[in-house]
């Protein structure tokens, strides 16, 4: 007695037609075998025990078999001699089907089954911040291919689509065809990677998982700060050792930031080694991309009708290296440029600063765009362009300049003042005569008396004081004072020999200044002082604030070239030194040192020259020297002057937004490298403002996301102030405004960008050289973009993967078998009988 396989190996896929799965159902059903689970496949085959011995062919069997068939031809033949041909045939049919199943129930007939599910297939989408760039391709075939799947009926569209979006269409489009077509013979997984393999839901295998699956590759984005295509695989290798996939299928650019080692040829022994293959469709063209791009804008968001206003933004430049592009200033919707400047585009990846200069005539909200002109060959022109809001103001700043003496530094200040027209000036000297009280233009309306109401105090932009003495001020003086500056009023405090700072220690006064009063000494009057020094000019100082951006125009207003600095720094080392310092070791917390000692130095930092400080809504500038005067000399008269009124309009930026909005809201920085924190600050100055749920609401915004709602929670000790940091925001331009506080019209915004790091950005073109290379080593394909639709054909089918131990299913014992014979039998006797051959 010997088992021997009889039958031939078969199975039906759940996956295919109406048709097949209901006949694969009704044979589960019958010999009650267990469903098959999605992506799995019944697979079966029939076996036999022969009634003669082991060491006999099986070929006897056969040969048996055919001359019974035979036996039965002759005897049908001879005994129907009576009967027509068809129905000889019929009866010869019926006795070779019973011969046949008599045989098979001798033979005692089983089906082997055993659960099998369908070979892995790893699809590996590359995430990284270089496949959010956006190509010009060469060939007629990508332009097309490009222009379909992004839906547009131009082939010129090919500039218009990231490659992350060309990839993600190629899974999605037509409801996911390309993954249907894979999902018939292999069990699909989605990964994305950049620096680590990340799943993209469960394994495709069925229509439910593969909607879910295109859901998701909606939601994402190319954020990853690396690229390692190697690993990536190296990860899929080793994660399904035991049983590797039929293939490796990736959609990337192939570019390896972290290095040679990470190219995807260096995991090609590893794959050779495990023999799977490798099949890359190739996102991005190979040809050296062309970007310009326009980051940074900064320009004083308050100005003044017939002054200057400078506008500096950075450029940095891809593939366009030594080429010349124009910087143009416009009005935001007209042609007319309002200023422009050539420059030379710096090499890949670094940045020039350019700064224009334009002088507004007109008063009122204007919205300004700065725009640069590429050379041709550019593939991003979104990132060309940068607007900003200004409000220009006409009228003049209301000033009040109040000392004790005529100091110096308080004549040539009066003196400046009375002549700029943009600045109606009044002063006080508590220590002058009655005589310049009543004849002195400047001050005549105080009459000698300081303002002793806050009404009054809230009639002036900004505050000069000077060396005070403060026994002539009441507590309630003081007072109004710090709630001027509270409500956002601006103030600058210039220190003296006598009173100031000192000689408000323990006042509502001391509460402003930026320096702490404990350990603070002064020079006397009388000291010799004969040794200069040149103030330096701190980061903060020149990137935090306005104040010293007169030396820009003064560089642009000679036609040098301001883009590195190096000329601004010419024009401050070329003004005298100064002398007499009020030396304020310790600064507070959130003070800002602008302009401090070469030498000198407090408890952490170098002593403070000048320094800022926000209170409340408003800002304080204090003046550690009173020496500001000797800027005049030489050929400092300029720039001496334009500090002054560069000063007087930083401080008055507050009031001059506070009748229409009473808010400032400002992110710290307007560029941020990927995983830096995103600091948002709300100052509102009208306590009208404030929002009632105790915190304020800010929408975050970028394209192609939906929208986000963030909360800034209240500063401890604070009424009016609210902050917010955001974490993990993805690569990509942000628009953040506020919602709450609510305002008419365009409510207070504010526009970042996140960048990803260098590295990943640096090299941008499609490393198509080395994905071929892989390719072919490991035995698997390279495919162009226009190509993409040939893949699934191209797939190995790779081999079945056994879910369990095969079971044995007896059909010989079973009452259908025995009931079919029984009626074979019958049929063909009344068969017989009605025929006459009985």
């Amino acid at each position: 007695m010997s088992r021997t396989s009889i039958g031939a190996t078969g199975g039906v896929l759940r996956h295919c037609d109406t048709v097949s799965n209901w006949l694969q159902r009704w044979w589960e059903n019958s010999l009650g075998l267990p469903a098959a689970e999605p992506g799995q496949v019944s697979r079966w085959r029939w076996t036999a025990t022969f009634p003669w011995p082991s060491w006999l062919p099986p070929t006897i069997g056969w040969l048996v078999m055919t001359a019974l068939v035979l036996v039965i031809v002759e005897v049908y033949r001879r005994d129907g001699r009576s009967l027509g041909v068809r129905q000889r045939a019929v009866l010869i049919a019926l006795r070779c089907a019973i011969v046949s199943l008599l045989f098979a129930l001798l033979a005692q007939v089983s089906v082997l089954v055993e659960q099998t599910g369908l070979p892995l297939l790893v699809v590996l989408i590359d995430d990284s911040a270089s496949m959010g760039l956006r190509d010009a391709y060469s060939a007629d075939e990508d332009r097309t291919v490009v222009a379909n799947l992004v839906g547009s009926s131009s082939a010129t569209a090919s500039a218009d689509a990231e490659r992350w979006e060309l990839a993600r269409r190629i899974l999605t489009q037509e409801e996911g065809r390309w993954l249907r077509e894979l999902r018939r013979r292999h069990r699909i997984r989605v990964e994305r990677f950049s620096a680590d393999v990340v799943p993209i839901g469960d394994d495709l295998v069925d229509d439910d998982s593969e909607r879910r699956l295109i859901a998701d590759l909606e939601r994402l984005l190319p954020t990853g700060d690396v690229t390692r295509p190697a690993e990536a695989v190296r990860h899929v290798l080793n994660q399904t050792r035991g049983t590797p996939p039929a293939a490796i299928v990736l959609l990337t650019d192939g570019i390896a930031s972290s290095g040679d080692a990470d190219r995807l040829s260096a995991v090609v022994p590893l794959a050779r080694e495990r023999l799977v293959p490798l099949f890359v469709i190739g996102i991005g063209s190979d040809q050296p991309t062309r970007d310009v791009q326009l980051a940074e804008l900064i320009v004083d968001d308050v100005a003044f009708a017939n002054d200057p206003l400078i506008f500096s933004a950075k450029v940095k430049s891809f593939g366009l290296a030594g080429q010349s592009a124009t910087v143009e200033l416009r009005e935001r919707g007209q042609e007319r440029s309002l200023a422009r400047k050539a420059i030379k585009l710096p090499a890949d990846g670094q940045t020039v600063t350019v700064d224009l200069l334009f002088t507004p005539t007109q008063s009122g909200d204007h919205e300004f765009e700065l725009l640069v002109a590429p050379p041709p060959g550019d593939v991003d022109r979104d990132n060309n362009r940068l607007s900003r809001t200004v409000r220009v103001r006409e009228g003049k700043l209301k000033i009040l300049l109040a000392d004790g003496l005529p100091r110096w530094e308080f004549r040539e200040l009066k003196n400046l003042l009375e002549r700029e027209p943009t600045i109606e000036l009044h002063t006080l000297l508590q220590e002058a005569d009655l005589e310049f009280a009543l004849q002195d233009e400047t001050a005549k309306p105080l009459q000698g008396r300081f303002p002793l109401t806050r009404e009054a105090l809230s009639a002036y932009d900004v505050l000069l004081l000077g060396d005070l003495n403060p026994g002539a001020f009441s507590s309630g003086v003081l007072e109004h004072l710090r709630e001027f500056v509270r409500e956002g009023g601006g103030v600058l405090l210039m220190a003296g020999s006598q009173h100031m700072p000192l000689g408000f220690r323990g006042t509502p006064l001391e509460m402003l200044l930026p320096v702490e009063l404990d350990g603070a000494s002064v020079p006397p009057s009388d000291a010799d002082l004969r040794e200069s020094f040149q103030p330096r000019w701190t980061e903060a100082g020149r990137l935090s604030t306005p104040l010293f951006r007169h030396l820009q125009l003064d560089t642009l207003a000679s036609g040098d070239d301001a883009t590195s600095g190096s000329a601004s720094r010419d024009v401050w080392r070329s003004l005298p030194g100064l002398f007499w310092l009020c030396d304020a070791p310790r600064l507070k917390a959130g003070a800002t040192v602008l302009l401090e000692h070469p030498l000198r130095r407090g408890e952490k930092q170098p002593l403070p020259v000048i320094a800022l400080q926000r209170f409340g809504a408003g800002k304080v500038l204090f003046h550690a020297t009173d020496e500001l005067w000797r800027w005049r000399f030489r050929d400092g008269e300029q720039i001496y002057s334009r500090y002054w009124i560069q000063a007087l309009r930083f401080l008055s930026r507050t009031q001059s937004l506070d009748g229409t909005r009473g808010v400032e809201f400002t992110a710290d920085r307007q560029t941020y490298q990927h995983g830096d924190a995103v600091k948002l600050r709300l100052q509102v100055l009208d306590e009208r403002q404030l929002p009632a749920s105790g915190a304020a609401s800010v929408v975050l915004e970028r394209a192609d996301e939906p929208r986000r709602s963030i909360q800034l929670a209240r500063v401890a000790n604070s009424t009016n102030i609210f902050v917010g940091e955001l974490r993990g925001l993805s690569v990509g331009r942000y628009h953040a405004w506020l919602s709450d506080p609510s305002f008419p019209g365009a409510p207070p915004a504010a526009d970042f960008v996140i960048e990803a790091p260098q590295r990943e950005l640096l090299r941008r073109q499609l490393d198509r050289a080395d994905l071929e290379a892989a390719t072919r080593a490991t035995h698997g394909r390279y495919f162009a973009l226009h190509e993409a639709d040939r893949v699934p054909a191209e797939i190995p089918a790779g081999q079945p993967v056994p879910l369990s131990a095969a079971t044995i299913i007896p059909l010989w014992t079973r009452w259908e078998l025995l009931l079919l014979f029984a009626g074979l039998l019958t049929v063909e006797w009344l068969l017989r009988r009605r025929w006459r051959l009985v």
